[in-house]
């Protein structure tokens, strides 16, 4: 039993290595990847394989790798800045009008010439401003882990998403299962109304309504699996893989109340939810913004060096093209700006200002999620409830619909009832399966507000 399970394992983790492989070939040549396979694939796999194809996730990993070379960037500013530049020009003057030099020769035009060449290399390091650059790392490095809380934000937001979609896509194939069932129902009521009108116990109008009965329950069952092919291309979609994508889902639709606290799951919130961490990551990269605007009404040191060679040739001399003349320069520069119209003390106010908001966007988000932690936690709960009392229901009514079309075979009831049990009977399993979708989707949303799924908080308590 144990190697069985091991080598089960095994298979379903090459089987995703396969998909992760196919996805990667696939996007190198521009195309979505394609699954056919009767393995089941579980929602961890949906979202592994998502993470690796689902394009608006890519962007927002792009988006990390942009913000990882600002990093860098910040760290270069630390460093001298270095300029080179190399220049040559050359001129030709032609005047055709005769003139008498100085010597007395005639000459029938005049042409000049003239060539010049440079070359320098300039060297500038700031030594000092303000700490500006100290907090423009801190506030890169900062950018950089408010953008994996993002991420990790994103992830939470596509695994809800998936979620939500699997449960969506089990549900209908139950209801799919539940109008294959009434269409065999519909088609013995047919039949048991073909036999009685026969032996002449029922009129005409029992078959009628029967035949319409059946086409009713056809069509409905026709229009169940349409709509179970859209939530089978809606979820590949949101994975990223091809439309016509194929295998079947692990898991099935039982409900279970989780054994928490709603206190104990507000409080790993706080500590867990990347949404909420990135408001005060947001905080922290506002104070950053305070400390550089109050850098720039502090004075600048910086220190300037260059050297450089020129060479400029005049007439019919040839060009070299190794200037001699050579200039050498080094400076250090003091600037400080005492007065700019309040323009800096403007830019310091307003990143106070910021940063005050971004603390009141973290109170209220914070209240947002404690709030939408506890209903949907409350909600949780009810469905929980109701759905013990519509499981009872559909037992029930399945119950009444055989017991009412054997009457009705007997000859002791009429069509009508029959008709009134089916219904009954279609009613409870609608809201059955309606019920087990909505608790798992108010779960999907709750693991998303809480940031971690709620088998994962007994390790964080």
């Amino acid at each position: 039993m144990k190697n069985s399970v091991i080598k089960n394992k095994f298979k379903n983790v090459l089987l995703i290595l396969l998909a992760f492989s196919f996805a990667t070939l696939s996007f190198a040549s521009g195309e979505l990847p394609l699954i056919q396979q009767d393995e089941p694939l579980s929602v961890d796999d949906l979202i592994d394989l998502a993470i690796e194809n689902q394009p608006q996730y890519q962007k927002i990993k792009e988006d990390r790798d942009l913000l990882f070379k600002g990093v860098k960037v910040a760290y270069a500013q630390l460093l001298p800045s270095a300029n080179f530049s190399a220049r040559y020009s050359t001129s030709r003057y032609y005047n055709p009008t005769p003139y008498v030099d100085n010597s007395g020769l005639y000459r029938p035009d005049y042409t000049a010439k003239s060539s010049n060449s440079s070359w320098g290399i300039t060297l500038s390091q700031d030594l000092y401003l303000g700490g500006s650059r100290f907090y423009g790392l801190k506030r890169a490095q900062q950018m950089l882990k408010f953008n994996d809380l993002s991420m990790q934000r994103s992830v939470d937001e596509l695994t809800n998403n998936i979620q939500s979609s699997v449960y969506s896509l089990l549900a209908q194939q139950q209801l799919v299962e539940v109008r294959r069932d009434i269409v065999k129902f519909r088609t013995e009521s047919l039949r048991l109304a073909t036999k009685r009108y026969e032996t002449g116990d029922v009129i005409e109008l029992d078959v009628l309504q029967a035949e319409i009965d059946l086409g009713n329950a056809e069509n409905d069952l026709l229009t169940a699996e349409q709509d179970l092919q859209n939530r089978s291309e809606s979820l590949n979609l949101l994975v990223g893989i091809h439309l016509e994508s194929r295998f079947p889902l692990e898991g099935s639709l039982t409900p279970t109340l989780p054994d928490n606290d709603i206190n104990n799951l507000v409080s790993l919130a706080m500590k867990k939810n990347p949404q909420f961490l990135s408001l005060q990551k947001n905080i922290e990269i506002s104070d950053q913004d305070v400390n550089i605007a109050r850098a720039q009404m502090l004075p600048r040191v910086s220190l300037n060096a260059g050297f450089d060679k020129m060479e400029e040739l005049t007439g019919y001399n040839k060009y070299k093209f190794s200037p001699q003349q050579e200039n050498r320069s080094l400076g250090l520069t003091l600037s400080w700006t005492i007065f700019n119209r309040f323009e800096l003390d403007y830019q310091r106010q307003r990143a106070i200002v910021e940063k005050r908001k971004a603390v009141w966007d973290k109170h209220y988000t914070g209240q947002q999620i404690e709030s939408s932690l506890r209903s949907e936690w409350r909600t949780l709960n009810r469905i929980y409830e109701q759905i013990k009392i519509t499981e009872k229901n559909r037992e029930l009514a399945r119950r009444q619909l055989d017991l009412e079309q054997e009457r009705y075979r007997l000859g002791a009831s009429n069509q009508l009832n029959l008709r009134s049990a089916q219904v009954t009977f279609i009613e409870a399993e609608n809201r059955h399966i309606s019920k087990i979708l909505e608790f798992y989707t108010t779960r999907a949303a709750l693991e998303r507000d809480l940031g971690m799924s709620l088998e994962e908080v007994g390790n964080n308590e």
